[in-house]
């Protein structure tokens, strides 16, 4: 795919979503959120993820949402749902909508772990989706399935906009992925977990990546990628070691990532930067406990002190 029409090209946040105290989605507050995120170079948004709180949002909601962020930007739209015919409305809809792609989420519960169940949600959500270009979604730890080789082929045999392949099972998963799946012609490879990034992009030739702490931090996130892609491209040695090192300090907020918890840390974290509609959560008094809270401060306030001192941050502009 011509990476100028490829909207998972880059590093793309997949954006939550601001909540007000009664429960109800702060529109507003999302459509602004958006907006400093692409002033920090971000412009893809993804959402309705994980991160975007998809399972606890009512299908007019989700809809709502997509339309007003189709309407400002790039959208890449997730087809999380209960069931296949609701995820493909939501694909139908990310279409008509004017969504540039779409991140097919396997089908969930107890069906998750059947294949053939699978190879047709996959089949019936990618056929809704009317061409937009797609990505499969592998998260073995979220969703009890791993999609293998042979039915990611089968899959795009009959579906030409099954152009992907975002994996956020970590290290081990995405170089299998490279590896069997996206060195194919007219493929590739998204990384979907935040601390295996530098893995995902120098060692298995990712062309893009979906974020979470991105959304606390994109100014620096957004650094990372440039530098990455410069190390990438040229071979450049002290932009990939300058990478690795910005990566190694963003470890510790990039880890909640990986967290069950995920969206209650970077909510948390973004109400410390004095981000509004991020302490309100659904369902309504889910929250972390004291010391979780404390131990996320700590690692943001040690990181903001070690970017405000390192010389590093400068090397692409020198």
């Amino acid at each position: 795919m011509d990476a100028e029409k490829n909207p998972f090209v880059g590093v793309a946040p997949a954006i939550m979503t601001p909540f007000r105290s009664d429960g109800s989605i702060d529109f507003d507050g999302l459509l602004d959120k958006r907006q400093r995120l692409v002033q920090a170079g971000m412009e893809v948004m993804v959402w309705p993820g994980t991160m975007g709180n998809w399972s606890q949002l009512l299908p007019e909601e989700r809809k709502e949402g997509v339309s007003l962020l189709a309407k400002q930007g790039p959208l890449i739209v997730g087809t999380g749902a209960p069931n296949t015919e609701m995820a493909e409305d939501y694909a139908s809809h990310a279409k008509e909508a004017g969504a540039a792609g779409l991140m097919i989420i396997p089908e969930v519960l107890y069906m998750g772990t059947v294949t053939s169940a699978q190879e047709h949600h996959f089949s019936r959500v990618l056929e809704a989706g009317d061409g937009l270009p797609s990505v499969a979604y592998n998260n073995p730890p979220a969703y009890r399935y791993s999609m293998g080789a042979e039915q990611f082929f089968k899959l795009r045999e009959n579906h030409s906009n099954l152009k992907g392949f975002k994996e956020s099972g970590g290290q081990e998963a995405l170089t299998n992925a490279a590896r069997l799946i996206t060195h194919t012609e007219d493929c590739f490879l998204v990384v979907g977990i935040d601390n295996a990034l530098v893995h995902g992009v120098m060692g298995c030739d990712a062309v893009g990546a979906v974020t979470g702490v991105g959304n606390v931090l994109p100014s620096e996130v957004v650094y990372l990628w440039r530098l990455l892609q410069l190390a990438q491209e040229t071979g450049d040695a002290e932009a990939w070691r300058l990478a690795e090192e910005l990566d190694r300090r963003l470890l510790p907020l990039s880890d909640y990532d990986a967290d069950p918890r995920l969206v209650l840390y970077y909510k948390h974290l973004l109400s410390l930067l004095d981000e509004s509609g991020y302490e309100y959560q659904r369902p309504i008094g889910a929250t972390l406990n004291a010391s979780e809270k404390a131990e996320a401060e700590a690692r943001l306030t040690l990181f903001q002190r070690w970017w405000g001192n390192w010389s590093g941050k400068t090397y692409l502009t020198a």
